[in-house]
């Protein structure tokens, strides 16, 4: 019986162990989606955006940021937060939303989730993997209105126009003399509901540019442009050098006396940036700055101007209108330094916004990547592209004061301070903190499955040799009572073929007295053998505290 019991306990610890080989189960990042409806309108309309949540999970938490293009469409109702191109959807009972946007002007606006601030918790997981769709809002003008962009006349004075007026010609020609400092330009359009400006009626000494744009109901455009040509002679006679020149015997002394030309303060408002007109504004009213910028006044050139400072950016901002039609009218960074004006682009995100400044060439730039132009914030702006074209850099001023080098997500539109550390997967920060938790908690459990398994291998071992211990003692007491023998040997019975008899006739009181003798023995021996099999598993268990040994006939009863 002892070889059949020391097999059963091989076969039985081959089985833990194969279990214990089993790799612990991987359970994958619970996943939501989130779908971003679409819809079109006219200007002036409103129209509703339904965005909802799904997952093979019971989600109990919401938090969804929109980004969408705030030129195009102005948020109405059910948001809890945002503007200026983003809105904040929140909720803890519902998995459904429906935006309400009013269409401000004609275009088209994307409607996405920024997975970057956007969270969302189940029951398991306060940060589930985020996968976001988006929409769109295609904003027309009513059909009612009227797309006449055409002027019905258009008169100069001083001056002739060449070739002849006619509202389908846009380019005109003609010449003032010198003593004009003002073109005057009377333009009327063809529709009463159609709308006329006028800029660069100031002359200057040789060719100004003069544009009359038509805006029809609809808000389609036409450029009528003047091309005029100011004689310049009276302004050289005037501007020369005054030369005097005397003889003492016969030596001959020349004195020239020169004056720098002076510019008047309209002169100086006359700015050209990358080849296009532009006239430098004061009034705000119509054309706010920007969150996060003062206006303060601002010594340009040698006058007074409005400007606005960034409270944290120290950026100076000027509004330039474009009056040649060549350009894009507004506010623009003055780069003190180098006297020059850019385009201020602004990209945002719910808390920071970015204002992107031009590349030059003495910048130093990380490697791997391609200069080009890419739109950011509606606006064409100077970037550094990946080369899969997933993310671009671009250099500018957050709102919070830092400067340098930021990446720009070309797919769901977050951005990130970049540094040389930087992985070209978005949302970096989140993905590795919850890889991290997950990695720890699998680690976790995979050490309390070890440390139990192992208490149960050796629950088992004692429990076998125990069991194998009791069997021979009672085996050999009832042989050695049998026999009439005070002490046995267990090589000089056969245990194996020993068929125990309840019909014996056995005494009461010798079978007490062998079996408190075999009890002690039998105690003395389970211990030692436990505290060898803790030995050998001491790197996995630090302390097992052995109990008591139940009375050893209650374990052979049982």
């Amino acid at each position: 019986m002892t070889g059949k019991w020391k097999k059963a306990a091989a076969v039985l610890l081959a089985a833990v162990m194969a279990v214990l080989l089993v790799p612990l189960p991987t359970y994958a990042k619970e996943t939501a989606k989130i779908s971003v409806g679409s819809g079109s309108c006219d200007i002036g309309d409103e129209v509703t955006i339904s965005v909802s949540v799904s997952s093979s999970v019971d989600i109990y938490m919401c938090d969804i940021w929109l980004s969408y293009d705030s030129g195009v469409l102005q948020p109405v109702s059910g948001y809890s937060g945002g503007g200026g191109g983003s809105v904040r959807l929140l909720s803890t009972d519902s998995t459904s939303f429906s935006v309400r946007f009013k269409a401000v002007s004609a275009g088209s606006s994307s409607i996405s989730v920024s997975t970057s601030n956007t969270i969302i918790s189940s029951a398991d997981e306060d940060y589930m993997a985020v996968s976001a769709g988006s929409g769109s809002v295609t904003v027309k003008a009513p059909v009612s209105y009227s797309t006449d962009n055409t002027l019905a006349s258009l008169d100069i004075s001083p001056g002739v126009l060449s070739p002849a007026f006619s509202p389908n010609v846009t380019s005109y020609t003609t010449t003032v003399g010198s003593d004009c400092s003002q073109l005057v330009v009377s333009a009327v359009a063809n529709d009463e509901n159609a709308s006329v400006s006028v800029r660069g009626t100031r002359m200057d000494p040789g060719s100004n540019t003069t544009t009359i744009t038509v805006t029809a109901q609809d808000g389609s455009k036409k450029v009528y442009t003047i091309s005029t040509t100011k004689d310049d002679s009276a302004a050289a006679t005037t501007k020369a050098d005054e030369q005097e020149t005397t003889k003492a015997g016969e030596q001959e002394t020349t004195t020239v006396s020169s004056e720098e030309p002076t510019q008047s303060e309209e002169q100086i408002r006359s700015i050209q940036v990358a080849g296009a007109q532009y006239e430098l504004a004061d009034d705000y009213t119509a054309n706010p700055l920007p969150s996060g910028y003062d206006e303060v006044d601002y010594e340009y050139n040698g006058i007074t101007v409005k400007a606005g400072k960034g409270v944290n950016t120290k950026l100076i901002l000027m509004y330039l209108k474009n009056t040649d039609g060549k350009g894009t009218s507004g506010f623009y960074v003055y780069d003190s330094v180098a006297k020059t004006f850019s385009l201020y682009i602004e990209a945002s995100e719910p808390d920071i916004t970015y204002a992107v400044l031009p590349i030059t060439d003495s910048m130093e730039k990380p490697d791997g990547y391609k200069k080009t132009t890419y739109t950011i914030g509606g606006q064409t702006a100077d970037v550094l592209m990946s080369e899969d074209g997933s993310y671009c850099l671009f250099y500018g001023v957050s709102s919070l004061g830092v400067t340098g080098w930021f990446r720009y997500d070309c797919n769901d539109n977050t951005i990130q301070v970049y540094s040389v550390m930087s992985a070209p997967a978005g949302n970096l920060t989140t993905q590795t903190e919850s890889q991290g938790v997950s990695a720890a908690s699998d680690r976790m459990w995979k050490v309390v499955a070890l440390v139990l398994s192992a208490v149960v291998v050796l629950c088992i071992i004692a429990i076998v040799m125990l069991a194998v211990k009791l069997s021979k003692s009672k085996r050999a007491f009832a042989a050695a009572a049998d026999d009439g023998y005070d002490r046995y040997d267990d090589d000089e019975y056969d245990f194996d073929s020993y068929e125990e008899d309840d019909d014996e006739d056995l005494s009461e009181d010798v079978l007490a007295d062998k079996e408190d003798e075999i009890q002690e023995d039998d105690e003395d021996e389970v211990v030692r053998s436990i505290s060898e099999a803790l030995k050998k598993n001491e790197d996995d268990l630090e302390v097992l505290d052995i109990q008591d040994v139940d009375d050893v006939d209650d374990v052979k009863r049982t």
